[in-house]
């Protein structure tokens, strides 16, 4: 018996939290249902804040409303770097489309600050 209310908890649980999985990426940003561009981060780079507003998840794959944004980043400098700081952050504007997705990370060079390239692909 005991066993079979733990399993229904985490069930319960687990299906909470894939229905999550469409909500905005920061506060009223866009939904998976509504009019959106997808930016989805390399492992260096994290966006911190939309449009002033804190995002939800810095990494991974973010729903932004169309038009021009401004974006908050955290660009993490190579592991071979010998330099102070480990990171810089930056205010980055970028334009993106409804329905395509966008790719960001940090570009290569031999010092800091380090580019940051962002590319566009269709889904």
């Amino acid at each position: 018996m005991r066993a079979t209310i733990t399993t229904a908890i985490l069930l319960g649980c687990l299906l909470a939290l894939c229905g999550c999985g469409g909500g905005p990426s920061y506060a009223g940003g866009p939904t998976e249902e509504e009019p959106h561009a997808l930016i989805v981060t390399g492992e260096d780079v994290s966006v911190w804040k939309i449009d002033g507003w804190d995002t939800y998840t810095r990494q991974g794959a973010l729903y932004v409303e169309p038009g021009t944004r401004s974006l908050w980043l955290r660009v993490a400098n190579p592991i071979e770097f010998e330099g102070e700081a480990h990171r810089w952050e930056k205010a980055y504007k970028v334009r993106v489309e409804a329905g395509r997705a966008y790719t960001i990370y940090r570009g290569e060079s031999d010092f800091p600050p380090w580019p940051v390239v962002f590319e566009d692909y269709r889904r």
